[in-house]
């Protein structure tokens, strides 16, 4: 499915081109777009349909591709489930300190996880400067991009403001109400799936242990969204192999 350089313009099958398409030069000029998306400007229209010439042009993929193309799914997908950060050090610092200590600490991590979450998002990462955005401004960009669900974004948003009021606050402590209030906007499931750890003891949840479960499930959906995003690759090189007819391709799905 590609442009004709003869055609209106609508992307259609190209053997459905009519042949000795008749249009005025100017027209066909103007409408004759390359992959760039601009007028090619040596072209001149002979009169005849160059489509099936066009569709017969070879594609080699790339060693790279080609391991894409036989690696299956699952295996995608279990290669991308690693975590961005090490969770044995995080789980050693989250516990130790008050809680104003233990919350600066977390907050450190979620930046990490965003800034990541970013740039395996973004087409062109470099084109940003996201070493000079703030965190509320990050969290904003992955909203926008739909990267994290609100209800998560919600509780990230509470721990940021948290954050923000003991850099600003000399004497500014976390109390057992503030605690209580993220964990009211963490989702159920979340604290559900902390409350039923082995060996825990019955209670509220600690602060130490909403930020741990909030932390895991985010960076468990960059995980997600990184192997879907490479899957959907492989996809757009397998219809890419089929169109063309390429020889010797192994595809595992």
């Amino acid at each position: 499915m590609r442009e004709c350089r003869l055609c209106c313009g609508k992307r259609t099958v190209w053997k459905q081109c009519t042949k000795n398409h008749f249009a005025d030069e100017a027209d066909v000029y103007a409408l004759r777009r390359p992959h760039n998306g601009l007028p090619e400007p040596n072209f001149r229209f002979d009169g005849n349909c160059h489509c099936e010439e066009e569709m017969n042009d070879t594609w080699n993929p790339s060693p790279e591709e080609l391991k894409l193309l036989s690696t299956p799914n699952e295996v995608i997908v279990e290669v991308h489930q690693v975590f961005c950060f090490d969770r044995e050090d995080f789980a050693k610092r989250i516990r130790s300190g008050d809680r104003w200590q233990q919350l600066i600490q977390a907050h450190l991590y979620f930046e990490h996880v965003v800034a990541q979450l970013l740039k395996e998002a973004l087409a062109k990462p470099e084109a940003i400067s996201m070493a000079r955005m703030s965190f509320n401004q990050s969290l904003d960009l992955v909203v926008a991009m739909a990267l994290l669900p609100n209800e998560l974004v919600s509780p990230i948003r509470k721990i940021s403001g948290l954050r923000n009021k003991i850099a600003h606050d000399l004497t500014f402590e976390i109390t057992e109400s503030d605690v209580r209030d993220l964990e009211n906007c963490t989702p159920v499931h979340l604290r559900d799936a902390m409350r039923s750890e082995v060996g825990r003891e019955p209670g509220p949840l600690d602060l130490h242990e909403l930020v741990t479960v909030i932390l895991l499930k985010a960076d468990i959906i960059r995980q997600e969204s990184a192997a879907s995003r490479e899957i959907g690759r492989k996809s757009e090189l397998r219809l890419r192999t089929v169109l063309r007819k390429t020889p010797n391709v192994t595809y595992v799905p």
